[in-house]
């Protein structure tokens, strides 16, 4: 074998044997991997999706119980447990304003780490002003409370506020702020989400 033979031969094997990976060439790519998904991860604004997920059942569970007011021709309060951040639906089936044996309600909970209130927030624009969570002054019971009647309007005009924790107990962090407002004539539920340009239309 020539000595040029050789050498090509040499070279063959050499690439042969190097055409896979080393156990320290993959070690140092997963932990490659792990330094940058660590970096990426606080990125993520996990109180952000928990308040967008609390908005957009409150939005959709409001324009429910308007719709079921006129279905069932009568009453629908929605009742605000603002310390116990929950809200609770009740089908008023004589409409006299107060929950009867029989009478369907229902609480739903706002989401973890959501809380009524607006935060680091201005209010929506055109919005009642308040300095809390809600413009309403309704009462059933100990509550704020909202009525949808049966002809499909609202007891009156109104902006209710929800916020996440951090943002109600800093004041900072405003684009956490989510707000739902009510007509009193229509009884047309509108979703409301604040930003970097302020507040803006939908869930």
């Amino acid at each position: 074998m020539t000595s040029v033979e050789e050498v090509r031969l040499k070279q063959s094997v050499a690439l042969t044997s190097r055409s896979g990976f080393t156990l320290v060439e993959l070690v140092v790519v997963v932990v490659m991997a792990a330094i940058v998904a660590g970096i990426a991860v606080p990125v993520v604004n996990i109180a952000r999706y928990r308040t967008d997920s609390s908005v957009l059942e409150l939005f959709s569970t409001l324009q429910a119980s308007q719709r079921m007011a006129v279905l069932r021709g009568h009453t629908i309060t929605v009742a605000l447990d603002l310390d116990g951040n929950r809200y609770r639906i009740h089908n008023e089936e004589n409409n006299d304003g107060v929950i009867d044996a029989g009478e369907n309600i229902r609480w739903v909970p706002l989401g973890e780490g959501v809380t009524f209130g607006r935060g680091g927030a201005d209010r929506v624009a055109g919005a009642p002003n308040v300095e809390g969570a809600h413009t309403f002054t309704r009462l059933q019971g100990d509550f704020p409370a909202f009525s949808f009647r049966r002809n499909g309007s609202g007891t009156e005009e109104g902006a209710l506020y929800i916020t996440s924790g951090r943002s109600a107990t800093s004041g900072a962090f405003p684009e956490e702020s989510r707000a739902v407002l009510l007509s009193r004539a229509t009884g047309r539920v509108s979703c409301f989400r604040n930003g970097a340009e302020g507040w803006s239309e939908g869930c």
